[in-house]
């Protein structure tokens, strides 16, 4: 009969639901993704940019074994411009600022490849020890 309602559930609105539902259900799955994995990063921030206090030894695998305290009189002198202060002893983590050449730089820990150093301004970071890079020296 003509405008009577449609009981068995196949009219236009259930329709729609339907073809509407799936897609709801992946924005949503979508946006709890990427809440996630943007909580992820920056709890990876926090970590990175934590700095532990002098003297204590940070257990990251390319540094734990060799690090070791040096002499509050070391210093590591910049041999060139654009020496990057890091986060972390790690190639990829965040570059907390970038040195010009000459500038004095406390050493407080060492390792074959790494330096934790404290620029004038007292900022702590990670940089590469490396020869062309800084040149070691005592007060």
């Amino acid at each position: 009969m003509e405008g009577e309602y449609d009981t068995t559930g196949s009219g236009a609105g259930v329709r729609v639901f339907r073809q509407v539902l799936p897609w709801v259900a992946l924005l949503v799955l979508i946006v709890a993704l990427f809440v996630m994995w943007s909580g992820f990063q920056v709890s990876l921030q926090r970590t990175a940019s934590t700095v532990p206090g002098a003297g204590s030894t940070v257990a990251t695998p390319s540094v734990a074994a060799s690090t070791t305290t040096v002499p509050t009189s070391t210093i590591a002198v910049t041999r060139v411009a654009g020496v990057k202060l890091r986060s972390a002893p790690i190639v990829g983590a965040k570059v907390l600022m970038t040195v010009k050449k000459g500038v004095k730089l406390a050493v407080l820990e060492r390792s074959d490849t790494w330096l934790r150093v404290k620029e004038p301004d007292g900022l702590i970071g990670w940089t590469e020890n490396l020869s062309k890079n800084v040149d070691i020296r005592t007060k």
